[in-house]
């Protein structure tokens, strides 16, 4: 059972101004470490920490396969045969990262875009210092804090994850078979396949709101720059 609130980490900040040390190698934990606070801490449960729940909703994958065959039997034993073979899969688990970078800040350029690069990437003061005393997580004992962190849908925990069952795959082959029968019981089978399977469950960049997989990789791509 996932039960958020009874554990909990206690990060060491070695410095805080980035000039001094405020932990040491002999005194990591300057400030104690922190103990689980169970359902104390209310809606401040995990702050700074990446949180996941389960899906509230988990849906049963749905398989859907089809056939259709020809056989063929020639002159002087031969017996051929080609069959088509498909599957249709819906409902498949996705991990979803909900406090992922929205793509609307990522670069739309074709190439290195080193100023918005270093737009997202460089440091600002931290809003969140201090703003929970005694919370350890970097997002809260830090003056700075990299832009992209607060750009982000929760920029107080350090991620919210969750599954999701929109993932779906897919299936196609071409089956072909050949057979040779001779006196005394003797067969001589040749068979052949030649199969497609593709699946799409995973995201290009974590703030897509489609997976890949339904379209060319080039299209899925430019759609999610």
């Amino acid at each position: 059972m996932n039960q958020a609130g009874f554990s909990q980490n206690t990060n060491m900040v070695p410095t805080i101004d980035n000039l001094t040390f405020a932990a040491t190698l002999s005194n990591p934990y300057p400030n104690g470490i922190a103990s689980p606070s169970g359902a104390a801490g209310g809606a401040q449960t995990y702050l700074g920490q990446g949180i996941s729940y389960f899906n509230q909703n988990p849906e049963v994958p749905r398989v859907f396969r089809w056939e259709y065959g020809l056989q063929r039997e020639l002159p002087g034993g031969f017996l051929v045969s080609a069959d088509y073979v498909g599957t249709k899969t819906y409902r498949l688990e996705v991990n979803r990262n909900l406090d992922a970078l929205p793509d609307k800040y990522l670069s739309t350029s074709p190439f290195r875009d080193n100023t918005t690069n270093s737009y997202n990437t460089a440091t600002v003061p931290n809003p969140f210092y201090n703003l929970v005393p005694g919370n350890s997580q970097t997002i809260f004992s830090a003056t700075t804090i990299a832009r992209t962190a607060l750009m982000t849908p929760y920029p107080e925990f350090g991620g919210v994850t969750t599954t999701t069952n929109e993932g779906y795959s897919w299936y196609h082959s071409l089956q072909l078979g050949a057979q040779k029968r001779f006196s005394k019981g003797y067969t001589i089978m040749a068979n052949y396949t030649f199969s497609k399977f593709m699946q799409a469950i995973n995201l290009l960049n974590a703030g897509d709101p489609r997976r890949c997989g339904k379209f060319p990789i080039r299209t899925c791509r430019a759609a999610s720059r």
